[in-house]
């Protein structure tokens, strides 16, 4: 008996099959857009969550349909797509790529939890569009919750058993004990403290050294620069026919400007007027761009949701402060050709993500090292980030580039 994959035509037949299930019964979602990313094609899967009709976008502009995926960032990664870069993006950290409702009600998500891919389609060797594949993982991270949350009490409840019998056993020892416990646990909360303050006057006392810095750079050093270079301009004109002379002259007037633009850039950097006088925002993106310049490594900015009050100054500062230091480990160590910084307010949390193409590190390995072995910058970003409240993470890998995570829970905003 022949077998029924035995020649050309039943493999495109079964070719024709598959694609039939793509498009009809795949349990996963399915868009596809040409290189102006118009939407070309979509599954049944995917017409069926979206919040208009699947045949009503097709033709459609996809950031005209659904405007909420470039307030949120991901343009860049489309636009990544169109240079032949793949993308995966995990639930973790971005919860969804296209906004739908959960499958199931019983859920705590209101929208539908997402893994998806973002990928380029070419035809012969000639890139022509993006296809986007998109997986409800609503159920996993439910179940996964809700596993999570039974081993909570489970481990909860070992507890009070482990308590109970203990106390049965040894309740005279215990008597005593419990005291020594007491004043040892609220020692520790006020070492706690203790450290927290001077943690924080540390940091109080570095900007205000950052400022006292800049301000005697630009009114001193940098006042004698421009005195110098005013010296140098007047000796030009005496000594334009001294053929030995000239060239040092002109050498000095260019080492000269040079210093002085050096100069006026690091007082900047120490304490730039303004993170003072129009937020975080601003500040961010007009450091990202004079760095950008300075170092000559093409940069993205985007922010979303922070149109309204400001935050804290204290999140203001040490936000600033790492985005500053991650970029100053961008242009010493990883030898990038492109970063970007994202600034997200959302759910009152508050979203840094600072993420560059660089030949990356091995993230866990060195953060597995003692403080002196990693150095003060990762040390000193993580203790900005406890001080406003939030944690970082890091996501590295040799030739991966690295990305900067800093999440702020429940941030405060400036009275």
């Amino acid at each position: 008996m022949t077998p029924i994959l035995s020649n050309f035509e039943n493999l495109d037949l079964l070719d024709k099959a598959l694609t039939q299930w793509l498009s009809i019964n795949a349990p996963f979602g399915i868009f596809a857009t040409d290189s102006e990313l118009n939407i070309l094609y979509t599954n049944d899967w995917f017409k069926k969550r979206v919040s208009t009709d699947g045949q009503g976008i097709i033709g459609r502009n996809l950031f005209a349909v659904f405007p909420d995926l470039s307030g949120r960032g991901f343009d860049r990664y489309y636009r990544d797509a169109l240079l032949g870069h793949s993308r995966v993006l995990s639930h973790r950290f971005h919860k969804y790529l296209i906004p739908m409702g959960p499958d199931r009600a019983e859920t705590q998500f209101e929208k539908m939890q997402q893994s998806a891919q973002i990928s380029p389609i070419s035809i012969g060797g000639e890139l022509v569009g993006t296809v986007s594949v998109i997986e409800d993982v609503t159920e996993r991270v439910h179940r996964e919750s809700e596993l999570h949350f039974q081993l909570e009490e489970r481990e909860k409840l070992l507890v009070s058993e482990r308590s109970a019998r203990e106390l049965a056993e040894e309740n005279i020892r215990l008597k005593g004990s419990f005291e020594a416990l007491r004043t040892e646990g609220l020692e520790l909360l006020e070492f706690d403290r203790i450290r927290e303050k001077m943690m924080h006057r540390i940091i109080t006392s570095q900007e205000d050294e950052r400022k006292r810095i800049a301000r005697d750079i630009h009114d001193h050093l940098g006042q004698q620069l421009t005195a110098l270079r005013f010296t140098l301009e007047l000796l030009k004109p005496h000594n334009s026919d001294d053929s030995d002379a000239m060239p040092g002259i002109e050498k000095a007037c260019e080492i000269a400007k040079k210093l002085d633009a050096e100069v006026d850039y690091l007082a900047w950097e120490l304490r730039p007027a303004e993170i003072d006088d129009i937020g975080l925002v601003e500040a961010l993106r007009t450091f990202l761009a004079e760095w950008s310049g300075h170092f000559n490594v093409r940069a993205e900015f985007n922010t979303f949701g922070l149109n309204g009050p400001r935050l804290h100054p204290d999140i203001e500062i040490n936000l600033y402060r790492v985005a500053q230091e991650s970029l100053n480990n961008v242009a010493k160590h990883a030898q990038a050709s492109r970063v970007s910084i994202l600034l997200e307010h959302r759910d009152n949390n508050v979203v840094l993500i600072v993420e560059d193409d660089g030949i990356g590190f091995d993230a866990s390995e060195k953060l597995n090292l003692s403080t002196i072995e990693r150095g003060m910058g990762l040390f000193g970003m993580k203790e900005r980030a406890t001080l406003a409240g939030g944690t970082l993470e890091i996501e590295s890998a040799a030739g991966s580039g690295t990305s900067v995570f800093v999440r702020i829970e429940t941030a405060s905003f400036a009275e």
